[in-house]
């Protein structure tokens, strides 16, 4: 059986000219673009109760909703701004140095 990819982190640059937010591979893992966690156990009753268990179900709703994926060249993101989540479109395809080596060699066109 296959594993499922675990997404990589990533962090965010704004665009000077394209005034748009770009995504990139990053250990500083501050640019999220995936909903909000939920739980599968009640068992962590004692920080993630049944009221912020509904609230996360509701807000991932939410943003599922707003989520259109007719749209495939941006995502919608969490990126941390000053220890605060700000919710944005992000454009995918930034490419840096913590990207894999073939990522990082197709992106600038290199011979292998």
């Amino acid at each position: 059986m296959e594993k499922p990819v675990k997404p990589h982190k990533r962090s965010w640059v704004l665009g000077p000219v394209t005034h748009k937010i770009y995504c990139f591979a990053s250990p500083a893992g501050d640019c999220l673009v995936h909903g909000l966690w939920e739980t599968a156990d009640d068992a962590v009753a004692s920080f993630h109760d049944a009221g912020l268990a509904r609230a996360t179900r509701e807000i991932n709703a939410v943003l599922s909703g707003v989520n259109d994926k007719k749209d495939r060249s941006r995502n919608l993101s969490f990126i941390v701004v000053e220890g605060s989540p700000f919710l944005v479109w992000t454009e995918p395809g930034a490419v840096g140095p913590d990207d894999d080596a073939e990522t990082v060699a197709g992106a600038l066109g290199l011979k292998s």
